[in-house]
Protein backbone atom coordinates (compact mmCIF):
# COMPACT_ATOMS: atom_id res chain seq x y z
CA UNK A 1 0.00 0.00 0.00
CA UNK A 2 1.55 3.02 -1.10
CA UNK A 3 1.11 5.89 2.18
CA UNK A 4 0.41 8.65 0.23
CA UNK A 5 -1.65 7.69 -2.50
CA UNK A 6 -4.66 9.38 -1.79
CA UNK A 7 -2.46 12.91 -1.64
CA UNK A 8 -1.40 11.99 -5.44
CA UNK A 9 -5.04 11.74 -6.23
CA UNK A 10 -6.18 14.90 -4.61
CA UNK A 11 -3.40 16.78 -6.58
CA UNK A 12 -2.01 18.01 -3.14
CA UNK A 13 0.55 21.00 -4.71
CA UNK A 14 3.59 21.06 -1.96
CA UNK A 15 4.39 17.48 -1.68
CA UNK A 16 7.06 15.86 -3.87
CA UNK A 17 5.66 13.39 -6.55
CA UNK A 18 8.82 10.90 -5.61
CA UNK A 19 7.50 10.28 -2.38
CA UNK A 20 3.87 9.74 -3.05
CA UNK A 21 4.84 5.85 -3.75
CA UNK A 22 6.66 5.09 -1.10
CA UNK A 23 5.11 1.61 0.74
CA UNK A 24 4.09 2.20 4.04
CA UNK A 25 5.93 -0.61 4.77
CA UNK A 26 9.09 0.90 3.90
CA UNK A 27 8.73 4.16 5.73
CA UNK A 28 11.88 4.69 7.24
CA UNK A 29 11.27 7.15 9.91
CA UNK A 30 8.46 7.35 13.00
CA UNK A 31 4.94 7.79 11.87
CA UNK A 32 2.00 9.54 13.71
CA UNK A 33 -1.19 9.43 12.16
CA UNK A 34 -4.40 11.13 13.64
CA UNK A 35 -8.26 10.15 12.57
CA UNK A 36 -11.35 12.10 12.75
CA UNK A 37 -13.77 9.77 13.66
CA UNK A 38 -16.65 13.09 12.66
CA UNK A 39 -14.78 13.72 9.33
CA UNK A 40 -17.47 13.64 6.21
CA UNK A 41 -13.92 13.32 3.37
CA UNK A 42 -12.43 10.73 5.33
CA UNK A 43 -13.11 7.33 6.71
CA UNK A 44 -11.75 5.45 9.44
CA UNK A 45 -10.61 3.08 7.27
CA UNK A 46 -8.46 5.44 5.06
CA UNK A 47 -6.82 6.21 7.83
CA UNK A 48 -6.69 2.73 9.44
CA UNK A 49 -5.47 0.85 6.82
CA UNK A 50 -2.20 2.87 5.99
CA UNK A 51 -1.68 2.70 10.04
CA UNK A 52 -1.77 -0.85 9.53
CA UNK A 53 0.55 -1.23 6.88
CA UNK A 54 3.32 0.93 8.26
CA UNK A 55 6.70 -1.30 8.71
CA UNK A 56 7.95 1.54 11.40
CA UNK A 57 8.34 -0.09 14.79
CA UNK A 58 7.49 3.40 15.93
CA UNK A 59 4.00 4.14 15.16
CA UNK A 60 1.32 5.85 16.48
CA UNK A 61 -2.03 5.97 15.54
CA UNK A 62 -4.96 8.25 17.67
CA UNK A 63 -9.00 8.84 16.75
CA UNK A 64 -10.42 12.00 18.22
CA UNK A 65 -13.90 11.42 18.41
CA UNK A 66 -16.13 14.30 17.33
CA UNK A 67 -13.66 15.79 15.12
CA UNK A 68 -14.75 17.23 11.88
CA UNK A 69 -11.94 16.70 8.43
CA UNK A 70 -11.14 20.48 8.45
CA UNK A 71 -11.56 21.24 12.04
CA UNK A 72 -13.58 24.04 10.98
CA UNK A 73 -15.74 26.06 12.89
CA UNK A 74 -16.18 27.54 16.84
CA UNK A 75 -17.81 23.20 17.84
CA UNK A 76 -14.36 22.19 16.83
CA UNK A 77 -12.19 23.82 19.17
CA UNK A 78 -11.21 21.65 21.70
CA UNK A 79 -11.15 18.78 19.01
CA UNK A 80 -8.49 20.77 17.62
CA UNK A 81 -6.60 21.74 20.66
CA UNK A 82 -6.54 18.02 21.21
CA UNK A 83 -5.19 17.38 17.79
CA UNK A 84 -2.62 19.72 18.28
CA UNK A 85 -1.75 18.61 21.77
CA UNK A 86 -1.10 14.78 20.57
CA UNK A 87 1.12 16.42 17.51
CA UNK A 88 3.57 18.38 20.47
CA UNK A 89 3.52 15.78 22.52
CA UNK A 90 4.42 13.40 19.46
CA UNK A 91 7.29 15.82 18.53
CA UNK A 92 8.72 16.09 21.60
CA UNK A 93 8.81 12.54 22.84
CA UNK A 94 10.68 12.14 19.34
CA UNK A 95 13.22 15.14 19.93
CA UNK A 96 11.62 16.96 16.96
CA UNK A 97 10.86 19.92 18.88
CA UNK A 98 11.79 21.20 22.14
CA UNK A 99 9.59 21.17 25.75
CA UNK A 100 7.27 23.79 26.17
Amino acid sequence: MECFAHLRESGAPRLRPARFGTPCGRLPVPALVIGNLADDARTPSHTRRPFEAIGHPDKEMHEILGATHYYAGPDQRDELRHAVGMVADWLVRHDFAGAP
